[in-house]
């Protein structure tokens, strides 16, 4: 199954002939607003790279299974036109087939979702922890540099002033 997301400029409108539909500049007109098209989808799709193969994707194929990675390449989507007809029965068992492995795929996502979020929530908390531990740190170097600076009567607020480092 391919996801395309279209953008506004792709399905420009073409306008109604304002003369008969074979006249030179309803002719022209047309043309120019396919072209176009045309380039907005090649744009679109060169854009839009397909997702790489994993190694899960791999080790499903040697078990004899297939992911939505593994038929979006080329070849596969090539051969998947080419097909021959099939009896309805043997196309609704394959479309079943179909379904049932892509949703197994939505529920790996979606734990893989959840399994990301908890991440993220884990690494907001930790990096909440080192930067209070760093302005701790910076705290006790700054009382640390006091008595050292108390010593050589130098003042803090003069020092910013000429600090060079």
């Amino acid at each position: 199954m391919v996801h395309i997301m279209a953008s506004p400029e792709i399905f420009m409108p073409i306008q109604p002939p304002r003369e008969t539909p074979f006249s030179p500049a309803h002719v022209e007109q047309n043309h120019e607003a396919a072209i176009k098209n045309r380039e907005s989808v090649q744009k679109l799709a060169k854009s839009q790279s397909p997702t790489e193969v994993t190694l899960l994707d791999h080790q499903i194929l040697a078990g004899g299974g297939t992911t939505s990675t593994l038929e979006n390449i080329p070849n596969r989507l090539r051969a998947s036109k080419t097909k021959r007809a099939v009896s309805q029965k043997q196309w609704i068992e394959e479309l079943t087939k179909d379904n049932g492995y892509l949703r197994q795929e939505l529920a790996y996502y979606k734990e893989v979702q959840q399994a990301l979020l908890a991440l993220h929530h884990e690494t907001a908390q930790a990096s909440a922890l080192l930067e209070e531990a760093l302005e701790k740190f910076s705290q006790k170097v700054a009382e640390s540099e006091k008595p050292l600076l108390d010593y050589w009567n130098i003042n803090l607020d003069d020092a910013e002033e000429a600090r060079i480092i």
